[in-house]
């Protein structure tokens, strides 16, 4: 099963529930734009045909998945390319395709707007979500930053430690996007923050 839009219904196995927290009823999310993939805003898409990752693995006769710890592109952090996988149906390296994904909700956060919260524990190194947004030129990313904070490509987010229900999914975008007399402070309060963004 597919997950729908975020601020709509969570997905887990065949659990589907509502989020408890709407935009419409919200104001916080009055500056919170859903994006279910990347935009092109300032640059043509790539055709994916000119990038397909291949990998080496074999179809197995059995129900078991393929496309395991031993798979090239696992090893490179590259999902096999749905309907190129020579496993078929039976790839285990095509998560982010098919919506799979930590257990998050949205929440209305003082101070900050919206917070993205684990609705239950994430292990270490697990998939959390993949970041979306739009995509830019070099140049229409220069434009933006001098007046907005950076928005950045695809990504896809790995737990760097064990993440406990509750607990606010932030991420470090590192130091080299931001001027330094656009940074702004960070309210993530977590310990190892260098208290600004």
């Amino acid at each position: 099963m597919r997950q729908l839009k975020l601020d709509a219904f969570l997905v887990h196995g065949n659990d589907i529930r509502q989020v408890p927290v709407h935009r419409e009823n919200n104001p916080a999310f009055a500056e919170y734009e859903e994006a279910s993939q990347n935009v092109y805003v300032s640059r043509a898409r790539k055709d994916p045909l000119d990038d397909i990752p291949y990998c080496r693995c074999e179809a197995r006769a059995d129900w078991r998945l393929t496309c395991g710890a031993d798979c090239d592109n696992r090893a490179t952090q590259t999902e096999c390319v749905q309907g190129y996988c020579a496993s078929r149906t039976k790839c285990g390296n095509q998560r982010i395709q098919d919506g799979v994904h930590a257990d998050l909700i949205l929440v209305k956060s003082t101070g900050k707007g919206v917070s993205l919260v684990a609705d239950a524990p994430i292990n270490e190194d697990d998939l959390v979500i993949q970041y979306v947004g739009e995509v830019l030129s070099r140049n229409t990313y220069r434009e933006r930053e001098q007046r907005v904070m950076v928005e950045l490509n695809s990504r896809h987010t790995y737990g760097m430690e064990a993440i406990s229900r509750g607990d606010e999914i932030t991420i470090n975008y590192g130091n080299e996007f931001v001027q330094p007399d656009r940074r702004k402070r960070c309210l993530c309060a977590a310990d190892s923050c260098k208290g600004f963004m």
